[in-house]
């Protein structure tokens, strides 16, 4: 729910979740981009999965591309 994606943000959740993108175990990057996707409902997050540098890390990886479009949809909204 929204309070829980608030939550793990508030509390640094999303950096250690794009570290684990740059794994070479590609079921630890599959679920971090999972958790990540579920994050990015929610438009301030959004914000500091781009101000982590997720965006770049999304768009020079191999990730889920479901994500990279809602994180891309959002920024392009809201600017």
């Amino acid at each position: 729910d929204s309070h829980n994606q608030a939550g793990i943000a508030y509390n640094g959740g999303i950096e250690p979740l794009l570290k684990l993108l740059g794994t070479k175990n590609t079921s630890v990057q599959h679920n971090a981009s999972f958790a990540l996707y579920a994050l990015a409902d929610n438009e301030d997050n959004v914000a500091v999965i781009i101000k982590a540098g997720g965006f770049q890390k999304l768009h020079e990886g191999h990730f889920n591309a479901q994500l990279f479009i809602k994180v891309t949809n959002r920024t392009s909204f809201s600017h």
